[in-house]
Parts: C-alpha cells; sequence; structure tokens
C-alpha cells in the first residue's frame, strides 16, 4: 500500500508541475552554458580590459595579459639565464687552517731530540688542531694556528726551535682537511659534505664529488646558498652553453641544493585530446609542444580562441594569466615561443557548440524519466 501512494504522489506531482518544468528546461536551454557542466574559465571586461576574478587576490581581478611578440620577447630578458656577477667574482684565497684540520710537522734536527724515519700518525709528527684553534709541539709550548697558512705555522715553529736548537728545518703539511666544507643536499647520489682542501675546487667539480645527480634531480633549479644569500641557477642550461659556469669557484660554508623534479611538469587541461601533466625534460616547454604531447585541440569541442596559460606564484598577488588566440597562423607561432615555466596550468575553453551540447546531454536522463512517468500515468 505504501508503495501505491508514492507512485500516486509522484504522478500527480509531475503532472501538476510538468508544464514549469518544461519551461525551465527551455530557459535553461536558451540561457547558454551558464550551467554547463563542461569546465569553464570566467573572465569579465572590465574598461576595456579582460580581467578574471579571483578569491583572495588583493584587487579580487588579475588582468588577462594577450600573448604577442612584444611580451615574449620582454619575458625573455627578464628570465635571462646568468651568473650573478658575485659569484664568478669569487677568487679563493690561500687555505687557511682551523679547528681539526691534521697537521704533520716533520724537524729535522738533533735525531735523539727529533726522531727520523717516523710514521705519519705518530705523536711525534701530526698535531690535531684543538678548537681553541692551538696545537701543542715540544720545545714551542701552545703555538696559535687558526686562520694561518701552512707557511706561516711552519715559519713560527722554525724560529721557535732555531732559538734551542742549530740548524733545524721544518716542514708541516696538512694531512687531513677537517676545518672547511661545503654541504650537498637534495638529489645527490651521495648528499652530505666535502671537506676543502689546498686546492680549490669549482661547483662542476663539487657536483661531481657528490656523485651524478640522480634521475629525479632538477638541475634547472640549483641553489647555491652562500651568506644567507641563495642564488639559483639554472646549472642543466649553463653547463651546455656558458663555459664560465665551470670556472665558478665554491667557498667555506657553501650549501649546494639540487631539488627533486617532482614539481617539473605543467598541466594541460580542458578541451583537448588527453587532459594531462606534462613532465618537463627540461626548465621549460613552448606552450605548442605542451598541447601537442596532449593530443592537441579537441577538433568538436575546443575553441582556439579560449586558451588560457595560468602562472602561480609563491605570493598570490604575482599570478599572472596569459591568453592567446590559436584560430590564426600568427598564433600558433606565437605558442612555438612562449615559453611555460613548471608549475603552469594551461586551460583550453569550449566552444560554444560544445556548452550547448553540454547542457542537452545533462537533460537526457531527466527527460528519459518525465517520459517514464508518462507512461505509468497513461497505463
Amino acid at each position: 500500500m505504501d508503495m501505491i501512494i508514492i507512485h500516486i504522489g509522484i504522478i500527480q506531482t509531475t503532472k501538476i508541475h510538468m508544464k514549469r518544468i518544461n519551461l525551465l528546461f527551455y530557459s535553461i536551454l536558451l540561457s547558454g552554458c551558464a550551467l554547463s557542466p563542461g569546465m569553464n574559465f570566467e573572465s569579465k571586461n572590465i574598461n576595456g580590459i579582460e580581467k578574471v576574478y579571483v578569491e583572495g587576490y588583493v584587487d579580487k581581478y588579475i588582468e588577462v595579459e594577450t600573448i604577442s611578440s612584444e611580451l615574449i620577447v620582454s619575458d625573455m630578458k627578464t628570465n635571462e639565464i646568468s651568473i650573478d656577477s658575485a659569484l664568478m667574482n669569487y677568487e679563493p684565497d690561500e687555505y687557511t687552517i682551523g679547528s681539526g684540520d691534521v697537521l704533520s710537522i716533520s724537524v729535522w734536527g738533533p735525531e735523539e731530540l727529533f726522531p727520523r724515519n717516523v710514521i705519519s700518525g705518530s705523536p711525534y709528527v701530526d698535531r690535531v688542531v684543538r678548537n681553541d684553534g692551538t696545537i701543542f709541539y715540544p720545545y714551542v709550548g701552545n703555538v696559535t694556528v687558526n686562520g694561518k697558512s701552512r707557511e706561516q705555522v711552519r715559519s713560527m715553529i722554525s724560529e721557535s726551535l732555531s732559538e734551542l736548537f742549530i740548524d733545524v728545518q721544518v716542514d708541516v703539511t696538512v694531512s687531513d682537511f677537517n676545518s672547511k666544507r661545503v654541504i650537498l643536499s637534495g638529489a645527490f647520489i651521495n648528499p652530505g659534505k666535502i671537506s676543502l682542501t689546498e686546492v680549490p675546487i669549482t661547483l662542476s667539480e663539487a657536483i661531481s664529488k657528490g656523485g651524478s645527480p640522480s634521475e629525479t634531480a632538477d638541475l634547472s633549479r640549483l641553489k647555491l646558498i652562500r651568506d644567507n644569500k641563495t642564488y639559483e641557477l639554472d646549472y642543466e642550461y649553463l653547463a651546455r652553453n656558458a663555459s664560465e659556469i665551470h670556472q665558478l669557484f665554491i667557498s667555506d660554508g657553501d650549501v649546494i641544493h639540487i631539488p627533486f623534479d617532482d614539481e617539473k611538469k605543467v598541466y594541460v587541461v580542458g578541451e583537448v585530446v588527453r587532459q594531462s601533466q606534462v613532465e618537463l625534460r627540461r626548465r621549460t616547454i613552448s606552450l605548442s609542444d605542451a598541447i601537442a604531447r596532449s593530443g592537441g585541440l579537441s577538433s568538436s569541442t575546443a575553441s582556439g580562441s579560449q586558451v588560457y596559460i595560468i602562472r602561480k606564484a609563491h605570493n598570490l598577488n604575482e599570478a599572472r594569466i596569459f591568453k592567446l588566440d590559436l584560430n590564426s597562423p600568427a598564433g600558433f607561432i606565437l605558442a612555438g615561443e612562449f615559453r611555460l615555466e613548471p608549475q603552469d596550468i594551461v586551460f583550453v575553453g569550449p566552444a560554444n557548440i560544445a556548452r550547448w551540447n553540454r547542457v542537452i546531454a545533462q537533460f537526457f536522463p531527466f527527460t528519459t524519466f518525465l517520459n517514464t512517468v508518462d507512461n505509468l500515468q497513461n497505463n
């Protein structure tokens, strides 16, 4: 009995509101794409400038920048890959001794006082620089060696011993370098520290010592941190195109960080054959390449005039939105020159006919339901 009452209620309600529902159905169809289930990118023309509303943006709207040859040239100059002069002008000083270094001190003098043929590691030969920057040597006492070169330490010990012994000769070498180091972090095969020696090494040599970065490394965003300042280098590009990168020396306390490439991709969504994330083999990719890797624009649903690129930023107020019309040959040329950056989103909007078809398709299940109700009533 309950089931019968429910069916009757449905039939009665349907008959009463049938005209209203039909009117609503047709009015929605005529209204266009407002309720289209497909993706849509809503923008407004404000004082002749196309803008997109963004929640949380300081001005509420981000201006849409039309991609042109002038914009591409301007961005290329802004993003020109170079090496900061502060890095290139750095020249390593002579190595100075510090805490933790091990000094091997050989003395030629009276054999009973300075035994010959003593092996390395013997207390007669090796001295570890203490935390206060001093070492102890017989007949000389405590010697401050911190911040001094190997030759300066040799002269100090030689002068002190010459006051006590005749024809004393001294030699000082650093047998173990521990006071100066560079840190390797991120996608290195062997991250950790590299001890600096008396022979300066370059950035390229330091990367090599850390083991070839793994396949998941993003060498286009290498970071060199020095004196609390971070320098970002596209090492991948510079190593191929700029020989000066191989003359860039590293310094004590530097941190070399190579990030993983998990952010090295762009996203292509909307009316393309395959919505996808496109992995970047290098730092950038052209807009045309990204669309091609997604199968191209959908021939039946895409609007070539509605191609947008959303470029996010760490600061929302620095986000940018670009637009390109691919309905013209000039648009294809510009797409080949416009460079995407990691995490860019490419959105291809739908053509009006696609929006219309989607609205109709959305109501097919509902109209089928209405026909079923009518059949129930007639029966």
